[in-house]
């Protein structure tokens, strides 16, 4: 039997929980797109609304009418490329006179921005977040627009470029602009904080953290699951334990359960007697002939897309809208085989979760095999959980294309579960420092998000050292330790 490493992850929800609007929050986003699928963006930036609103409707603006703005109190415009906004669309925005915020291209066709002065500039990857006063280096590059308002408005983050400071999110009266159109890179922390101003909301002191303890399986050692969290337990730390209740061994089929480890089983029940919050990993972490806990579950790696057969057939590849001559024959075709995803992931939650009942463990949510899930798989399982761990798939065709928010949150994709977003990232064994790579993580959101205080996990890098625990056929794990 191989033991498998036991992973330790970092996470902290770096904006504290905001207090109530004094009205209810309707939110309408309206975004230009030459795809006829949302673009990921777009759920990105709903699932960051999603802190401030339970209301919000996405709609194309080819689809805009009068009546998608009644009672609606704050409308996000989202240009994902250059085009011209239907002149309907551009009619009931330029006639409204509810606070918007406008983000990326074709902002001069709307009268709040006409005026606006934008550079694009590429290659960006230093910004002055204004409020903080702190300077911000991200490890990638962007595009970005910014901009030199032609009426007196709020900086709230600039680009830093040959010695010089150049606005990129600003705010004139009710409207912002932000020329950060990326939102799944880093900078989009920048939208996330300035979405308090936008709504005009406080935020709380405090924050909420916690460390996610990954891949618990059968073929784990149980004596490092109970070192390790017993120790983080010792210091009141909070913890979560990510368990797969199958272990499946891709070299000679062997299948290990937990009630063959009673030593195990008898560690996470103590665990989670003591605090510790199971949530269900998937089943066996794994599709086709992957092993355990390196496999992808609910998401078919090879061909890019969700699972649409049993792991012992041959997936279709699935075609895409212009294989039909009509929209109905498409329709039909796509829903036949998403019948066979339903079947599919129907059958590993369940088995999931009364496996792990039956150990008398208590699953309080659902983290999927490396984040990857179809948005219909999301909307199955919101049957089973109210709450989501790590990232989400923005991307119904790219399973690459995937994140998290800076704070919880309740997107759209996820059907009424909550997000417990993962921001700082695991301990990587493949690199000599990987906590330099989390500090890095925990700078970029510690510094740009609302914090008042958020010393309470990031003690965790100060004045303590990260020490190699016991190595497990060549694997080690990272113990945090005084």
């Amino acid at each position: 039997m191989r033991y498998k490493c036991l992973a330790i992850l970092l996470l902290l929800l770096l904006l504290p929980i905001s207090s109530d609007a004094a009205e209810p929050t309707r939110v309408v986003i309206v975004y230009s797109s030459s795809q006829v699928e949302v673009p990921p963006d777009v759920y990105k930036l709903d699932a960051l609304v999603s802190r401030f609103s339970d209301e919000i409707k996405l709609i194309r603006d080819i689809d805009l009418d009068t009546d998608a703005l009644t009672e609606v109190s704050h409308i996000f415009y989202y240009g994902a490329s250059s085009s011209t906004i239907p002149e309907s669309a551009r009619n009931i925005l330029n006639d409204s006179s509810i606070p918007i915020y406008a983000i990326g291209h074709n902002v001069n066709q709307l009268l709040s921005f006409q005026n606006l002065e934008q550079t694009r500039v590429a290659g960006v990857s230093k910004f002055l977040h204004a409020r903080t006063n702190r300077t911000l280096s991200f490890e990638s590059a962007d595009t970005v627009t910014t901009v030199k308002p032609d009426t007196p408005s709020i900086i709230h983050a600039s680009v830093i470029r040959n010695n010089k400071t150049l606005p990129v999110l600003i705010q004139t009266g009710e409207n912002f602009y932000a020329g950060i159109e990326n939102l799944l890179n880093r900078p989009s922390l920048f939208v996330a904080d300035s979405l308090f101003d936008f709504f005009g909301v406080e935020a709380a002191s405090g924050h909420v953290g916690y460390i996610r303890l990954e891949d618990i399986n059968p073929s784990s050692d149980p004596a490092l699951v109970k070192e390790v969290g017993t120790y983080l337990l010792n210091r009141e730390i909070p913890i979560l334990l990510a368990v797969i209740p199958i272990y499946t061994d891709p070299d000679n089929g062997e299948i290990i359960r937990f009630t063959d480890r009673p030593e195990l089983v008898d560690a996470l029940r103590e665990l989670e007697a003591r605090g510790a919050t199971v949530i269900a990993h998937g089943y066996t972490h794994q599709y086709q002939s992957s092993e355990t806990g390196e496999g992808f579950e609910f998401w078919d790696v090879e061909n890019n897309q969700p699972v649409l057969s049993p792991p012992d057939e041959t997936p279709p590849k699935l075609k895409g809208r212009e294989s039909f001559a009509s929209e109905s024959a498409y329709t039909l075709y796509l829903n036949t085989l998403l019948e066979n995803e339903a079947t599919y992931i129907h059958s590993k939650l369940s088995n999931s979760i009364h496996e792990l009942v039956s150990l008398g463990l208590h699953p309080l949510g659902f983290e999927a095999p490396h984040y990857t899930m179809s948005h219909s798989g999301y909307a199955l399982t919101s049957n089973y959980f109210t709450n989501v761990f790590g990232q989400v798939q923005w991307s119904n065709s790219n399973w690459e294309v995937m994140g998290s928010t800076p704070y919880m949150s309740k997107p759209s994709l996820l059907h009424g579960m909550t997000l417990y977003p993962e921001t700082i990232g695991y301990v990587r064994t493949d690199i000599p420092r990987p906590v330099d790579e989390m500090r890095r993580a925990l700078d970029e959101n510690a510094n740009s998000p609302r914090i008042n205080d958020w010393r309470i996990l990031s003690s965790l890098y100060r004045d303590r050292t990260f020490t190699r625990g016991r190595g497990i056929n060549g694997i080690s794990t990272w113990i945090y330790v005084a």
